[in-house]
């Protein structure tokens, strides 16, 4: 390996080891609660929060498309997308369209 290939390497494990430690300090994000006066009915900075670490996920694993990471984590990216409404779509932050994009 030359260099270049090992400090790349270094970065990725990093990388990923930097996201896993964060994804089990965020707590789970509970999808929809019932709150029936309450719009939105979800904790936004938290939908927010797991929105960006799986499109980070996802920005992470895109040299590989065999691994696994890259298919659960997209996989639930389109599930949080799908817990909104019409009028939640100004949670989504708009670097996801940058990074789901540029894949």
């Amino acid at each position: 390996m030359t260099q270049k290939e090992v400090t790349s390497w270094a970065t990725y494990i990093s990388t990923e080891n930097g996201l896993r430690r964060l994804v089990g300090l965020v707590p789970e994000f509970e999808g929809k609660q019932t709150r029936p006066h309450a719009k939105p009915y979800f904790d936004t900075d938290l939908y927010m929060v797991h929105t960006l670490m799986l499109a980070s996920s996802v920005q992470l694993h895109l040299d590989n498309c065999v691994n696994m990471k890259l298919s659960v984590a997209a996989k639930k990216l389109v599930e949080l997308v799908s817990y909104l409404d019409g009028d939640d779509y100004q949670y989504l932050d708009p670097v996801l369209a940058v990074r789901i994009n540029s894949a």
